[in-house]
């Protein structure tokens, strides 16, 4: 990206970062720096370990210097008092019990793995429930279509079941003749614990319909004369504004699925642009690590995709059974047999690395082969029981594609020709932040839902180009739906053969948020790592991964594009640019006196908003430039 481009991406957008549900990362510390295997005995191959969040009381800047250096995931939550700071982290056992050596004691524990299994658990059953309901045509009973007149003026009152109401994506719409012209509005979903009982609509009239129509966005229609109610007060609070279109946390093909149904649904205000950059897909090379964790371990890799292939390859360590055998590789289809070299007792002799170089010389078509983390593969291999069965180890079901993704933008507006000002919402560049991508298809769900009843919506619609990326890192998310709920980066494996073996198949990918040719570690910043297995890794370049290339291909298309949100959750925090600093704490440029006075002046009606809607503040020392929220988190969360 060239530096002119650069200073494009950095003028033209006005960068908000809100950070407001819940979200987790973590990785294995013991396994973020590759280095060379102590030649030692053999070992089995750990068993990956349980993580939950903590809260941990780290006693003295000491300790967080320690903390830091050993490489500790911390979340966003971060309180400094006497010295004293009080961190949520990501921590396995082991983990634990090595922090208390330097004085950093667990506090509390915020949520176990265990814990969020059963949340993944609940989603699946709600996505199962979904698309049995969605197989079939809705069936539509109209409960009661009603006008009544109050004091405050004349109104349509309407209850309608759907067959498919238990699921949060099937929207009603209701339409009518009103004064000779056809209105039309969505209905409202009623849920009481748990239990759906039907869509309503309280609105105001000018004059009394005779009849209504109601469609389901699953294909059910029905349709009713409209009654007087007499007597009664209305059992629902009166409003003409629908919320609530989602129920389960969704993966990200349900995400554009949900999208591509509401572009065909509301073709006059909203489009799908499909993004130049394609991912890598979800998807892995089979391997097996056979013989251990030590100098006598072989690591082997298949040359296609798990799920091309890779996963059919086996291989098989077998003493011949004879006096002074060569080492020999036969393959067979996609089954590799190595005949170990014995002595003249008939004892196998050939080392891992010998191994290693026999395999790749004479199986390449099928596999390539290193030894255990980088060591010397010194130690004798013994004969396997059975043949190792290559894997992919990838968890997700056929529904789920390994090919590379196509990431898109929704593009809502009633004018969508670059006349109006532009607005983008991103969302889970981090993929276990699950909640961030609801944000934007609710986001779009209200605003198409709601343009033709509520005038608020619609001079939001009428007066804005709006973009939402509702998952910017499908790859990543898909991995943390289904293999590893902590999972944070994209699952592109930019480790050499060292770092390259399956136990660190949870370590592998690149921090987008960090893969930007702005305030980059590249450039002298502080903020992102360079070891290809921490979680802040920000990549071998400069967005140098497609995820992040489609954001600034979307804003140099898009020049009308002024304002920009990236939506992350958890911590509660609302901060802004600048972003970035370098080791002399200078940061990147400041915003102008304007720009500033327009964060300020965002920020205390998006937060009052919160506070209205939630119930939730947003502490003022939360609020702000991202350099001087708080010193201690700066370089984390950039």
């Amino acid at each position: 990206m060239t530096k002119q481009k650069k200073q494009k991406w950095k003028r033209n957008l006005v960068v908000m970062t809100a950070i407001t549900g819940l979200g987790f990362s973590t990785f294995y510390p013991g396994l973020s720096i590759p280095v060379a295997a102590v030649e030692q005995s053999d070992q089995p191959i750990p068993k990956e370990e349980s993580v939950s969040i903590v809260q941990l009381v780290v006693p003295n800047d000491k300790a967080k210097d320690k903390l830091l250096e050993l490489g500790i995931d911390l979340t966003h939550r971060i309180e400094a008092h006497d010295g004293v700071y009080e961190v949520d982290a990501v921590v396995t056992p082991t983990e634990i019990a090595m922090l208390k050596t330097f004085g950093i004691n667990v506090k509390e524990t915020l949520i176990t793995e265990n814990q969020w299994n059963t949340r993944v658990a609940e989603r699946q059953s709600t996505v199962q429930l979904q698309a049995s309901l969605a197989a079939s045509e809705d069936t539509l009973k109209v409960l009661r279509a009603n006008h009544f007149t109050n004091q405050s003026g004349t109104f349509l009152y309407l209850e309608v079941k759907s067959s498919a109401g238990a699921t949060a994506s099937t929207a009603l719409k209701a339409t009518w003749t009103e004064n000779g012209e056809e209105k039309s509005a969505t209905l409202s979903r009623l849920v009481d614990y748990g239990e759906y009982l039907y869509h309503y609509l309280l609105l105001p009239v000018s004059a009394i319909p005779s009849s209504v129509k109601i469609e389901s966005n699953l294909g059910g229609t029905a349709t009713s004369t409209i009654t007087e109610w007499l007597g009664k007060e209305p059992k629902h609070p009166k409003t003409d504004y629908v919320t609530d279109f989602v129920d389960h946390y969704m993966a990200p093909n349900e995400l554009y699925e949900r999208a591509e149904k509401l572009s065909k649904e509301f073709p006059n205000l909203v489009e799908i642009i499909d993004m130049p950059n394609k991912t890598n897909g979800y998807r892995r090379l089979a391997q097996a690590t056979i013989g251990g964790t030590t100098n006598l371990a072989v690591v082997v890799s298949s040359k296609a995709w798990g799920h091309e292939g890779g996963n059919d390859v086996s291989v098989e360590f077998k003493n011949p059974g004879t006096n002074n055998a060569p080492l020999k590789v036969t393959v067979d289809g996609t089954k590799i047999l190595v005949d170990l070299a014995t002595d003249s007792s008939g004892k196998a002799t050939s080392t891992a690395a010998q191994v290693v170089k026999a395999l790749n010389e004479n199986a390449s078509q099928l596999v390539t082969a290193t030894t255990y983390r980088g060591n010397t593969g010194a130690g004798v291999v013994a004969p396997t029981t059975n043949a190792a069965i290559l894997t992919d180890g990838l968890k997700a079901g056929a529904d789920v594609s390994r090919d590379p993704f196509t990431v898109k933008a929704i593009r809502i507006g009633k004018h969508r020709d670059g006349s109006k000002p532009g607005v983008l919402g991103y969302a889970q560049e981090h993929a276990h932040e699950w909640v961030t991508p609801l944000v934007t298809i609710e986001t779009a769900e209200r605003l198409l839902r709601n343009y033709s009843q509520d005038s608020e919506t619609r001079k939001l619609v009428d007066n804005l180009d709006i973009f939402l990326v509702p998952s910017v890192n499908p790859d990543g998310a898909n991995y943390s739906l289904n293999d590893y709920n902590m999972q944070r980066k994209n699952m592109t494996n930019h480790c050499g053969p060292t770092a390259s073996d399956p136990g660190y198949r949870n370590n592998w990918g690149v921090d987008l948020n960090r893969n930007h040719s702005v305030g980059s570690v590249f450039d002298g910043y502080i903020g992102g790592g360079t070891s290809c297995t921490g979680e802040t890794y920000a990549g071998p370049a400069e967005n140098s991964e497609p995820e992040g290339r489609n954001l600034v291909w979307l804003a140099d298309k898009n020049p009308n594009i002024k304002f920009a949100m990236n939506i992350h959750s958890y911590g509660g925090y609302f901060m802004w640019s600048p972003g970035a600093y370098d080791s002399k704490r200078t940061t990147l440029p400041r915003p102008s006196a304007g720009e500033e006075a327009f964060y300020w002046a965002a920020s205390d009606n998006i937060l009052n908003d919160i506070q209205d809607h939630r119930g939730t503040v947003i502490l003022p020392s939360r609020t702000g430039p991202i350099p001087e929220i708080n010193r201690f988190i700066e370089s984390l969360i950039i």
